[in-house]
């Protein structure tokens, strides 16, 4: 499963700064298709490499990502499921690179 290798590099990371006791935000750029079920997988897996992690107190952001426009065959950037700035059709998202950076707050 994709989610636990992701999972277990988060979680280095949060035992490696010592930040577990920090209001923490992970930002997902690029490589899943259903956002829900992603988020749900990495957290379901954080816990598992982390059992003292509240989880659910984890804020997942999704960033736009690059679409193709169905109408024009434009290129744009956009959230899932986003319209084509230039002509108005629905654009169908391009395979791009999955990656997650890490941030967090004192609490």
């Amino acid at each position: 499963m994709h989610e636990a290798r992701v999972a277990r590099t988060v979680a280095r990371e949060i035992e490696g700064r010592g930040l577990a006791n920090h209001d923490l935000r992970l930002i997902v750029s690029g490589g899943h298709a259903d956002r829900e079920a992603f988020d749900a997988a990495l957290r379901t897996q954080l816990s598992v490499a982390l059992p003292d992690l509240d989880v659910d107190s984890i804020e997942i952001v999704h960033r736009p990502g690059p679409h193709l426009c169905n109408g024009c065959a434009g290129a744009f950037i956009a959230p899932r499921g986003g319209r084509c700035p230039m002509c108005g059709a629905d654009g169908t998202p391009l395979p791009a690179p999955e990656q997650v950076e890490l941030e967090w707050a004192e609490r």
